[in-house]
């Protein structure tokens, strides 16, 4: 049974993805701006506390820490991996983390459902096969990445995150896009508005929106969410959030995009999914108390 279904008795808990004490990153990049090498570089520049792994066969040392030819050679505790290697060999990586009883992976790869073709159709396939052998739960894939500013876990990619003036604050943003998502905190910040999260939501293979959102809005910590929403045809959960938000009377800021037919195709061509008539998200947002 998938996490959405589940949405609406439980939900998962998250605290070693967003809290790790151990992370590898799979594919890593002596190229502190490439996207391979910009979780690592960002982590050490933050002073993250927890350990880093990297992981690359071909290096013994990367961004001037020991590197691993496998994840399963690292010898402490793993939390979360990083996976930035070529689509063809996500499977495989994954298949390696479930095998090293790593529980998460953040899958910033590319190139599955949201190439819109037969290939990437059937290495969604091939992806969603390997979550399922694996028992990782996986963000993304096609995700810039999973941020906690509170401790500097900077799973992630992208301009905003290099931002040194970012501080922790009362806001937890989840995105159906990177770039945008990276954006708001960006905004925020500027506005005297910190973060305590910034999460990424790709294309939703395995974690969905829904998941992080009933997570955050039971963490004391965030007092407001904030979600950019391209596409979904979940009403039912769309209504199970509202309903937990009012429960716990914490705010739903949510900007919904993708409400007439060219904007939903948009939405559809960006992470391979779809979006429903805007009818069904004003009746939910009404319901749910969602600004």
């Amino acid at each position: 049974m998938s996490s959405i279904k589940k949405a609406e008795k439980a939900w998962p808990d998250l605290t070693r993805l967003l809290y790790p004490s151990g992370v590898a990153v799979i594919g890593a990049s002596i190229k502190p701006n490439s996207i391979s090498g910009q979780p690592l570089a960002h982590m050490i520049a933050g002073r993250y506390e927890g350990k880093l792994f990297p992981v690359n066969p071909s290096r013994t040392e990367v961004q001037g820490l020991a590197a691993y030819r496998d994840v399963r050679e690292i010898p402490g505790p793993v939390d979360a991996a990083v996976i930035a290697v070529p689509a063809i060999h996500v499977p495989e990586a994954l298949e390696q983390c479930g095998e090293a009883g790593i529980p998460y992976a953040v899958v910033l790869t590319s190139g599955f459902i949201d190439l819109g073709n037969e290939a990437g159709a059937a290495l969604e396939k091939r992806l969603r096969e390997s979550i399922a052998k694996s028992g990782v739960r996986v963000v993304g894939p096609n995700c810039v990445g999973v941020m906690n500013l509170t401790n500097r876990a900077y799973l992630a990619f992208g301009g905003g995150v290099s931002d040194k003036s970012l501080r922790p604050g009362p806001m937890a943003i989840i995105s159906q896009s990177g770039g945008f998502g990276q954006s708001m905190m960006t905004f925020a910040n500027l506005h005297g508005v910190g973060c305590n999260y910034v999460v990424s939501c790709g294309n939703e293979t395995d974690l969905h929106l829904f998941d992080f959102a009933h997570e955050f809005l039971d963490r004391e910590e965030v007092k407001l969410l904030a979600i950019y929403m391209e596409s979904s045809v979940e009403g039912a959960h769309i209504r199970a959030l509202g309903q937990h938000a009012l429960r716990v009377n914490k705010p739903i800021l949510i900007l919904k995009v993708g409400n007439n037919d060219v904007s939903r195709r948009a939405a559809s061509s960006h992470t391979g999914r779809i979006t429903a008539d805007y009818a069904l998200f004003r009746t939910a947002f009404r319901e749910g108390g969602y600004i």
